[in-house]
């Protein structure tokens, strides 16, 4: 048997120690995390709340819907975006901080975290919180908010191995260009899989542990964390959001479908009228009703859609960190 069957291949750590030059010392991105944490701070509760604003005009309590929420919604759809872009460009924590101190926190206390603002005085100001607060939508949107952080860490490393291993291929090969990208298609279909299947029992989840949260929250005798069947929907809901670390596909995809839906109703109370027999059909669910007038669509989609976004431009910007860090390598040779 010749020697060359006798050694076991080399794998990409193998390959890299042959690297020219030491390892380039890991450079600080203690920077990058105080930015993230600043912004997560600042720019989430303006997201949620104009986010929240736009949703109380365009589906209203009482009264007609007013097409000028479409304004705030927008905005704050924006500043999300601006947040996800923060957490794939820099660092995962400013999703991570913002959904937790902005979101998870008051979510888990509820409607009586403003009962001392509550006014005739501040209702302009506390109305459109009202709902999200004692619903747990707020509870659920911090939570998706935290997971898209998650996602966003878990695709930045996922982008630095795969850098990291194409190269050490490249170099094994004895070729001077990188190595032609993997097929990532499997972590699309699972991802794109898992969130598609995972929806429905999200939806009914939620639409029962919102309705069951709002009718106790408005009476100050229960909290969101206290339905169960809110802190499931909530959990499958993070473990939708978590998939964009495997692939962003699927979570785009689900986020976009809510949107779409959420959209619709507000649609209907514009007067499109010929969507009431598709509207009909979607409130037959367990608290589906809830859910499409309370606009717990249009926030969780947008933020589904911004974490997907986020994770797949943190795991583009992971392989551009580690590429940078091998240039460093073979450059101090």
């Amino acid at each position: 048997m010749s020697s060359q069957h006798s050694q076991p291949p080399e794998g990409p750590e193998e390959l890299l120690r042959g690297l020219s030059g030491p390892p380039a010392p890991p450079r600080s991105r203690m920077r990058a995390h105080v930015l993230a944490v600043l912004v997560g701070l600042v720019v989430t509760p303006a997201a949620l709340y104009l986010a929240l604003l736009g949703i109380d005009m365009l589906l209203p309590l009482e009264g007609s819907s007013d097409v000028v929420g479409a304004g705030p919604l927008l905005l704050g759809l924006l500043l999300l975006a601006v947040l996800g872009m923060v957490a794939a460009r820099a660092s995962s924590l400013a999703l991570g901080v913002g959904g937790l101190v902005w979101g998870v926190l008051p979510g888990l206390v509820g409607l009586p975290l403003i009962r001392p603002l509550l006014g005739p005085s501040t209702a302009p100001l506390t109305d459109p919180l009202l709902r999200p607060l004692a619903s747990g939508l707020v509870l659920a949107a911090g939570a998706a908010l935290v997971a898209g952080g998650a996602a966003c860490h878990l695709a930045r490393r996922a982008g630095r191995r795969q850098e990291r291993e194409e190269a050490a291929l490249a170099r094994g090969a004895g070729a001077e260009t990188p190595a032609a990208p993997r097929s990532r298609m499997w972590g699309h279909a699972l991802s794109a899989f898992f969130s598609l299947v995972l929806l429905p029992p999200v939806a009914v989840l939620l639409g029962r542990g919102t309705t069951a949260a709002l009718v106790l929250g408005t009476t100050l005798t229960r909290q969101p964390w206290q339905e169960p069947s809110l802190l499931a929907g909530t959990v499958l809901l993070a473990v939708v959001v978590l998939l964009a670390g495997l692939s962003s596909l699927g979570p785009q995809l689900a986020g976009w479908l809510l949107l779409a839906v959420g959209a619709l109703a507000v649609l209907f109370a514009q007067g499109v009228d010929r969507l009431e027999p598709l509207l009909s059909a979607l409130s037959v669910l367990p608290g589906g009703f809830q859910l499409l007038v309370s606009g717990t669509w249009l926030l969780l989609g947008g933020i589904l859609a911004v974490c997907g976004g986020a994770a797949h431009f943190a795991r583009r910007s992971g392989r551009r960190y580690e590429r940078a860090d091998l240039a460093l390598t073979s450059a101090e040779a």
